[in-house]
């Protein structure tokens, strides 16, 4: 089974603030990473794609999308030794798309978002 967020370590890295874990998950919900990378991907413009790539990665990896970053890990490597990224992006897009579906269900699902006892709901 794929883990798309480790919400207790989400936690960990935050200090164990609550408030801001879930705000900063509801606003990678909202942000333009994705369709800048396929944009620039499509243009052939790799050095800006790399630097979002990297970002989505940094991201990621703070936050504990656990999938996510590691998808974004090969992404920016292979964009940085300037390999074959189709097959990798696909799987990317694929992933990209699950965490944020995961991400709204945490935040907006009451038996979901539980963590040590703790509800992520958001409304």
């Amino acid at each position: 089974m794929v883990e798309f967020i480790n919400k207790e370590e989400g936690l960990l890295r935050l200090g164990g603030n609550f408030q801001i874990y879930k705000t900063l998950l509801e606003k990678f919900t909202h942000n333009d990473y994705y369709s800048r990378l396929c944009h620039h991907l499509t243009n052939n413009n790799f050095v800006e794609a790399k630097a979002i790539a990297h970002t989505i990665k940094g991201t990621a990896g703070n936050l504990s999308l656990t999938a996510l970053f590691q998808i974004a890990t090969a992404l920016d490597s292979a964009l940085k030794k300037e390999e074959d990224i189709q097959p990798i992006f696909e799987e990317f897009k694929s992933i990209y798309e699950a965490t944020i579906s995961e991400i709204k269900k945490t935040l907006y699902d009451d038996e979901e978002g539980s963590v040590d006892g703790q509800n992520l709901k958001y409304r």
